[in-house]
């Protein structure tokens, strides 16, 4: 299940094409941009990292499993007061626990009736009523109240590949569509704004497009060029951050790796780096973490920056970096304590070798006696050092 884990991640990583444009609607928001990078040096790549160097706590929440809970995968985990939810696409279904892990119901209507659906890309959760809303991959829009007895249907909305929800019930979503990479739907699914088109439709747009901060929400829309964060409000998005990487020198001139693709578009290809677009970018009050991948003399495989905004300073997570047997790059969404959180199979808890007696050990001794190779996944709450 390990190698599972790694090779979801490693899977993930889009070719990313060739053009990026921007609308009309979106070219004023870019004198807003902001100057702040986190610049990745070389320097950042040799330097290595004890688990407690990085991790001040970790928390672990086991899923209860019965015969309705058993859970293939957990991907965009959402909140809603003490409630966990997260989407399995191996069941194509919706599960809904607890905080302490007790299963509560899950959304599996696979089928082509109302209110079902043949695949989910994405979906939300209202942070006041907790109405649930999915994105289909059948450029049909779902919502469902929180306990399930109720739904609503649109059909006439941009095909959404991420999907998120303001507290005032306007919706953001990411989009191939020609027009437009992102929207911002009101709460009927009318279109208020618009715009970030790519002229090729393919860019970087995820499932994994939306993480929130504050009461905005954080877009990661990179292309082969410009991986750029945007700030989206129910009323207009701007560029947020730009990812800065000065360890590749021809970062800025990625035209040189361009190769043509058996679907027309031209993608990005360089032998030394990739941004892993796949993964969520997360930004807290004190922490900005997001996916990379570099190939070649960084080794062929996904790492996790770790950007502390107090001190200025980057740390890159290897795959390397654990120290039990789970992966210590921390990719994941984080949670309103500013926590981030992402899976653990549980055999990588039962694999852990532990050295020494401290709270979190301590922790994973406990949770060891409540697990087994057949066990559902471990939501983990990571609290980083400051």
């Amino acid at each position: 299940m390990r190698n599972r884990f790694q090779k979801v991640f490693l899977m993930a990583t889009l070719l990313l094409c060739s053009s990026y444009g921007v609308s009309q609607e979106s070219k004023s928001t870019r004198k807003t941009v902001m100057a702040a990078k986190n610049t990745i040096k070389v320097s950042d790549f040799g330097k290595k990292y004890d688990f407690y160097d990085v991790i001040k706590d970790i928390e672990f929440v086991p899923l209860e499993m019965t015969d309705e809970s058993i859970v293939g995968s957990v991907s965009n985990i959402q909140f809603y007061k003490n409630f966990i939810l997260f989407y399995d696409n191996q069941t194509r279904s919706i599960f809904i626990f607890d905080d302490k892990g007790k299963y509560i119901r899950k959304i599996s209507r696979v089928g082509k009736g109302p209110g079902e659906y043949n695949d989910i890309n994405d979906f939300c959760v209202h942070p006041q009523t907790g109405m649930i809303t999915i994105a289909t991959d059948s450029r049909k829009i779902i919502t469902y109240s929180f306990d399930l007895k109720e739904f609503k249907e649109y059909t006439d909305v941009p095909y959404a590949i991420a999907i998120a929800q303001f507290k005032n019930g306007s919706y953001a979503i990411t989009s191939t569509q020609k027009e437009a990479n992102l929207y911002i739907l009101d709460a009927n699914m009318n279109v208020l704004h618009k715009g970030l088109a790519n002229p090729f439709q393919y860019t970087g747009v995820s499932n994994s497009s939306f993480t929130k901060l504050g009461d905005t929400f954080l877009c990661r829309l990179p292309t082969y060029y410009n991986d750029t964060i945007y700030q989206v409000t129910p009323n207009s998005f701007r560029p947020w951050r730009v990812p800065d990487f000065e360890v590749h020198p021809d970062y800025s001139n990625p035209t040189k790796y361009l190769e043509p693709d058996p679907r027309g578009f031209k993608i990005y290809n360089c032998p030394d780096m990739r941004i892993c677009v796949c993964v969520p970018y997360s930004e807290t009050s004190k922490f900005i973490t997001y996916g990379i991948q570099y190939s070649g003399k960084y080794g062929n495989s996904i790492l996790s920056v770790l950007y502390s905004k107090k001190n200025n300073t980057v740390k890159i997570l290897h795959l390397e970096n654990k120290p039990f047997d789970f992966p210590l790059y921390c990719i994941g969404v984080q949670d309103d304590k500013g926590r981030i959180v992402i899976t653990t199979d549980p055999s990588n808890i039962l694999d852990c070798k532990i050295t020494k007696d401290d709270p979190i050990t301590s922790r994973i001794k406990e949770l060891k006696k409540q697990l087994n190779e057949e066990s559902n996944p471990v939501i983990t709450f990571i609290t980083y050092k400051e």
